[in-house]
């Protein structure tokens, strides 16, 4: 089971390390065009510039933490879980996808959530059962 979850880690440290890349780039982006238009970028472009950057910066650090079966793996992977559906909360009241490429870019993002979800249960599954430990031996569960 161990050589699953490394996998799995792993999957989610190289996704973490594409969407850190994919932010930064949106953000110059955002930047560059603030520039040329002379105007500021939207508040709701720059709660969805927060949102990928939160999103990618938990997604690396919990892939990390899984790869090297570390038991904040369980929170990090928790902590991304609730960002993800506090983000799609707010875009389903605030950003309404304004074409059907957007809603498509929607969908996958709830069917990401969703596999996130999947996985988190996956990791507080193998915590439970002892597969993930701290470095120094301390215990995040009472009696493990």
């Amino acid at each position: 089971m161990e050589w699953v979850a490394r996998f799995v880690g792993a999957f989610y440290l190289l996704g973490g390390l594409f969407a850190l890349r994919a932010a930064r780039m949106n953000n110059l982006m955002d930047k560059a065009l603030a520039a040329i238009e002379l105007k500021p970028t939207p508040v709701e472009e720059r709660v969805r510039d927060v949102a990928l950057t939160v999103g990618a910066v938990l997604t690396t650090l919990s892939g990390l933490a899984l790869v090297l079966l570390f038991k904040w793996s369980a929170w990090l992977f928790a902590a991304n879980l609730v960002a993800q559906v506090g983000y799609l909360i707010y875009a389903s009241q605030k950003l309404k996808p304004q074409d059907a490429l957007e809603q498509q870019g929607r969908n996958r993002t709830r069917n990401a959530a969703i596999t996130w979800g999947l996985a988190t249960l996956a990791v507080i599954w193998w915590t439970r059962e002892g597969l993930l430990t701290f470095p120094d031996g301390l215990s995040l569960f009472a009696g493990s």
